[in-house]
Formats: C-alpha cells, structure tokens, sequence
C-alpha cells in the first residue's frame, strides 16, 4: 500500500531560503518513506 504525499502543502522553515514561508514552490521533495507499508514520508 502506497500512500500519496501532498508535497505543494509543506514549505520551507529556512529564513535564508528564498523559498521561505511558500507553500507549491516545487523545492520540497520526499527524503525517505518508513513502515512496514512504507507508506510515511519525510518531507525535507
């Protein structure tokens, strides 16, 4: 079982990114997935 992330909802907490604060900037992708589904994700 595969689960989508919605990724255009996170945003980076970076102050000296120019990124900082938007959401849908395309910057932020899945780092890795956990669980025995491997279903999770973390967002970097």
């Amino acid at each position: 079982m595969e689960e989508k992330l919605d990724l255009s909802k996170f945003w980076c907490w970076e102050e000296d990114c120019p990124d900082y604060g938007r959401t849908g900037a395309g910057n932020i992708f899945l780092k890795e997935r956990y669980g025995k589904d491997n279903r999770a994700g973390i967002p970097q």
